[in-house]
């Protein structure tokens, strides 16, 4: 938050802001608000009974460090690794805590809101790919790309299911009048509907460059509303469907070549935005 006074900040304060600093403190907010969407999952501080867990816990689990790991923490059991890896992994990070949840399957997607002054403010649905190296084959990043529809769905998205994930968030701020700023959602579509897979406080990276150059509601009008606690203006969007792309250097993300020069060709990129 703005240390200045008279300037104004648009995002949570920090208590707000665990929803993404503490992965723990966010599946027992979303349980004790009876938010929906939240899948199984148990907490520890004891790496030998986390590792009994694993070992009991009948079906796949995703194995998730309590604290910010930039995307790349996070194991997940009969996916990229076995139960013995994953008990290792336990052994060898030594993590003061752990989240352990069911492992979610199905389509993954991301919807970013505007929330302040207990308004929210949905934006289109994003999907990411976050595996390294074509065919993702290589371990989790922060995120590699990302696209969106002319809609605010997605092509894999049946009807209800955008709305519901919108309901989610609405429900979060619900229990948190207070919060202001963006509210990242991260769902996974499985059988069941949307469910939860994180929250973020902020824009998603590489979300918003799917969102924000088709935004054609004013940026600034809706901060201005959020400062001035007006009711934050509808959102109008161009209609385009977006595709973001990135280029890293070799070896990211376990041991990227630092300060790599990568060579964009800019007559190429034609009207294509270039960061």
């Amino acid at each position: 938050r703005s240390t200045t006074p008279g300037v104004y900040a648009f995002g949570p304060r920090a208590a707000e802001a665990r929803l993404e600093t503490d992965k723990a403190y966010q599946r027992r907010f979303m349980e004790e608000a009876s938010i929906p969407g939240c899948p199984d999952y148990e907490v520890f501080d004891d790496t030998e009974a986390a590792c009994e867990y694993v070992d009991d816990y009948d079906g796949d689990l995703a194995v998730k460090p309590a604290g910010l790991t930039g995307g790349k923490g996070v194991k997940v059991i009969g996916d990229q690794v076995t139960r013995e890896e994953a008990k290792a992994y336990l052994r060898d990070s030594d993590y003061d805590r752990v989240v352990l949840e069911e492992r979610l399957v199905g389509e993954e997607f991301t919807i970013q809101a505007f929330v302040a002054n207990g308004d929210v403010r949905a934006t289109p649905a994003v999907q990411d790919h976050k595996r390294a190296y074509e065919g993702d084959e290589g371990p989790n990043t922060g995120g590699m790309g990302s696209y969106s529809d002319i809609g605010p769905s997605l092509p894999f998205m049946a009807e209800g299911d955008y709305d519901a994930a919108v309901a989610v968030l609405e429900a979060v701020v619900g229990a948190l009048p207070d919060y202001k700023g963006v509210l990242y959602g991260q769902f996974m579509l499985t059988d069941a509907g949307p469910k939860v897979v994180e929250f973020n406080a902020r824009f998603g990276d590489p979300e918003a460059m799917n969102t924000l150059p088709v935004l054609e509601t004013p940026f600034l009008d809706v901060l201005t509303a959020a400062r001035d606690g007006d009711s934050l203006p509808e959102l109008d969007f161009s209609g385009e469907a977006t595709v973001c792309k990135y280029a890293v250097p070799d070896g990211y993300p376990t041991d990227p070549d630092a300060g790599a020069e990568i060579a964009v060709d800019e007559e190429s990129v034609g009207d294509a935005l270039l960061y």
